[in-house]
């Protein structure tokens, strides 16, 4: 049983409603003028992301959509978008069959689905979720990622919460866990899936009201599918992803050994039989970090070995640097404690997005 939600326990800071036309809101400059305007204040936390969402494009669209559905009434996008969060359940969730337990936490922690969308997430649109954080990975993981993300289509879940003084996208962000193995609590999301690693982790979600409606935009191409999400959204539909759950399996093969250790005995194997320097010594030496990663699949590539694109991604996952030596990222992390308290984000927590 897990243990009871405290996110509305601490004290809550209040962002202002500002409820000011957009010509109003504060511009964003340059030194050629004005670039354009920041969101509204309830949309973000920090004040970086309202100044780059203000001129995201996605963003953009997602607001003048989700508004044209509410007639343009404010109040009632805010109270919308804070009873929902976006959650992407990504392929190693769909391959290795955790779609439902990850339905029944989300019943457990009192959480609604109102709707389950299959998206293919293609290369472009994983680096525009994850373009205001990945200024700072390496290329291998960023390709890493994409390859993963290539796998299988993965289910979009626009989830519902009930009201409370803090967003249900940052409640949900909060519950879902951490992406490194070692931070998580045996309540959170990803601990419940037995998520295998920092990026081999089964869920996303989008971490503020914001990035709901930006996030939708990049991962939903469709107009009129979005139309569905903001519709949803504004009706308070409820939905069965039973059917939807049953077609994605049905689609994509089922994996389970998704960990070093079960992958490496089977490399291990296979290699024993490879030419002198394409053997076992070679896998040793990838493992122990002495060895480029990349040069275990160009291994298999040479000796014949059978090897597959989750076989590339589980070396990659585990043994390619994830971070460049030096660098923040373009947004700062966004916690619980951004919107419970007026308090800073810690430079600490300047990791990579799951």
């Amino acid at each position: 049983m897990n243990p009871p939600n405290t996110t509305t326990a601490p004290p809550v800071f209040e962002l202002p409603v500002t409820g000011l036309p957009d010509a109003e809101l504060p511009g964003v400059h340059s030194a050629a003028g004005l670039l354009g305007r920041e969101t509204a204040l309830w949309l973000a936390a920090h004040p970086e992301k309202r100044r780059h969402y203000g001129l995201d494009l996605y963003f953009r669209d997602a607001w003048d959509e989700f508004g044209t559905v509410l007639g343009g009434d404010t109040a009632r996008m805010r109270d919308c978008l804070n009873t929902h969060a976006l959650l992407l359940l990504k392929p190693d969730a769909v391959v290795r069959r955790r779609l439902g337990a990850a339905f029944r936490w989300l019943a457990g922690q009192g959480m609604e689905v109102a709707a389950a969308v299959p998206v293919g997430v293609s290369s472009h649109q994983a680096r525009a979720v994850w373009c205001y954080q990945w200024n700072i990975a390496t290329l291998d993981r960023i390709r890493i990622t994409e390859l993963m993300m290539r796998r299988s289509r993965s289910l979009l879940v626009l989830v519902r919460l009930p009201a409370d003084a803090v967003p249900a996208s940052v409640r949900l962000a909060h519950l879902k866990g951490p992406a490194l193995a070692a931070d998580r609590l045996p309540h959170h999301l990803r601990s419940d899936l037995a998520a295998v690693n920092a990026v081999i982790n089964s869920v996303h979600s989008a971490d503020e009201p914001a990035d709901v409606l930006r996030e939708s935009a990049v991962l939903v191409d469709d107009r009129a599918a979005r139309q569905e999400l903001w519709t949803a959204m504004a009706e308070g539909t409820v939905t069965d992803p039973g059917p939807v759950v049953a077609r994605l399996y049905a689609e994509s093969e089922e994996v389970t050994d998704l960990d070093l250790a079960t992958r490496a005995a089977r490399w291990r194997t296979a290699l024993a039989t490879a030419a002198p320097g394409w053997g076992p010594a070679l896998l040793d030496e990838v493992l122990d970090r002495t060895r480029p990663w990349h040069d275990l699949p160009d291994a298999a590539a040479r000796a014949s070995i059978p090897w597959d694109d989750w076989d590339t991604v589980v070396v990659g996952t585990n043994r390619a640097p994830s971070h460049l030596t030096e660098g923040v990222r373009i947004l700062p992390w966004v916690s619980l404690a951004d919107w419970t308290a007026p308090a800073p984000a810690s430079p600490a927590e300047d990791r990579l997005p799951g």
